[in-house]
């Protein structure tokens, strides 16, 4: 909480935790509740300035620093961070190197890309570095971690399940309901298949009560779809993340919800 304790305690204990061999380092934007004093509350543009010290303290360590949330607005696979002595740190990957292509493929997104290498044994990898082009051979175990740590974005079956699904109910146009932090990169995805999908309005949260949205949609004959985060493991070996997930859908002319999608997605 460096609104409380200063900057420089932030600082001090990233190079701490680096001295004394942590692996990747997580750091999260102060949370609270309405129980929370007024005096403990972050104030606002608390995320940029992390934002800004997490890439200048990134600068001096070679310890991967990960922000929580981690504020991505589009699906580059761009590398947080290399852990020290992994197979992607002998191949030469750095932070900031975005991957273009997995063995010839070019990944949907920041988690496509980290399982297409974490499921590989040898893998071909092309990245760009600061404009430049460049391809490096990464070989390791199959299904051990690569070494490199990436946010959390859009897992790609995930995402065409949610298409599909859209297509079968919809004939029109349906809202979608989701968070500011995921809304990017929903719009991000949606641009690269807008062939044969319905109009689809995007409704950021939070905005007011969900019975308004619900009331707004039936006036207007939509389908609502409603998009959540939940926390997983997929893009960084040994830290949790931020990712998509889509755990119920409300039908217009119900008077209920219903929870079509398996919860075992969740």
């Amino acid at each position: 909480m460096p609104h409380l304790v200063g900057w420089d305690d932030l600082r001090q204990t990233i190079a701490f935790l680096a001295r004394w061999g942590a692996t990747t380092i997580r750091i999260f934007l102060p949370g609270y509740t309405r129980y929370t004093r007024r005096e403990w509350v972050p104030p606002g543009g608390m995320g940029e300035e992390l934002r800004a010290l997490i890439a200048g303290e990134g600068e001096r360590t070679r310890v991967p620093l990960i922000l929580e949330p981690p504020f991505i607005k589009d699906l580059l696979p761009r590398i947080l961070g290399v852990i020290e002595n992994t197979p992607a740190d002998r191949a030469g990957l750095k932070r900031g190197d975005i991957i273009t292509a997995v063995n010839g493929k070019r990944p949907f997104s920041r988690v496509d890309a980290f399982r297409q290498v974490q499921e590989a044994e040898k893998v071909v990898i092309d990245f760009c570095r600061e404009g430049a082009t460049f391809q490096v051979c990464l070989e390791k175990e199959e299904g051990a971690s690569p070494g490199f740590v990436m946010a959390s974005d859009l897992d790609p079956d995930f995402f065409r399940q949610f298409t599909d699904r859209v297509r079968r109910l919809v004939q029109g146009r349906a809202l979608v309901a989701t968070s500011i932090l995921a809304a990017p990169l929903l719009v991000s995805a949606l641009e690269r298949i807008k062939e044969g999908l319905p109009s689809l309005e995007i409704v950021l949260f939070p905005i007011g009560p969900l019975a308004a949205i619900s009331a707004a949609a039936v006036s207007s004959s939509w389908r609502i779809f409603w998009l959540s985060w939940r926390t997983g493991l997929e893009t960084g070996g040994r830290s949790a993340f931020l990712s998509l997930g889509l755990p119920l859908t409300w039908e217009q002319g119900l008077a209920g919800l219903f929870l079509p999608w398996s919860f075992r997605k969740l």
